[in-house]
């Protein structure tokens, strides 16, 4: 097949093959790498927007969970929102969420959330506005223990 090409189309040709073989690599290692380290972060499951309001939920095996609410009646950027997050079967010594658009840059947003007396963790922020009419957001949660790795997990939405 490579008899068609010149030899410098061959040679590009090459390189890029090989350009794709190394950075697969270096993803494969850098997740080993993670895995290894005990950053493992919960899987979600799908979520519809009308889950939000009542909790998105992302688990690690049968005994725990983390369930991501948006408690705002409408999902739109430049409006405050309030963000809940819910932990079943294990503590957390701090809890953050980290917003950042899924599909175009708009900065990293990071707020740490409190605790109130019932168990849920709490916080207000606010999400920059977007030029487009509707934007995929990730809210990645990260969970801090005493003694262990950060764990966690993402939750993708939409807001206007």
């Amino acid at each position: 097949m490579l008899e068609k090409f010149t030899g410098e189309s061959r040679m590009w040709i090459l390189l890029m093959v090989a350009t794709a073989l190394l950075a697969t690599l270096l993803v494969v290692t850098q997740d080993l790498r993670q895995a290894e380290a005990g950053n493992q972060l919960f899987s979600p499951l799908p979520c519809s927007k009308g889950q939000l309001k009542t909790g998105c939920i992302a688990q690690q095996g049968v005994d725990k969970e983390i369930r991501f609410i948006i408690d705002s009646d409408e999902v739109n950027s430049n409006a405050p929102l309030d963000y809940r997050v819910q932990l079943k079967g294990f503590e957390a010594d701090k809890v953050e969420i980290d917003l950042q658009g899924k599909d175009m840059y708009m900065g990293e947003l990071r707020m740490k959330l409190e605790r109130g007396e019932d168990g849920f963790y709490r916080g207000r922020g606010q999400l920059p506005a977007c030029t487009t009419e509707e934007m995929t957001w990730r809210a990645t949660v990260w969970i801090a223990q005493s003694g262990e790795e950060p764990t966690g997990s993402w939750f993708d939405f939409d807001a206007k």
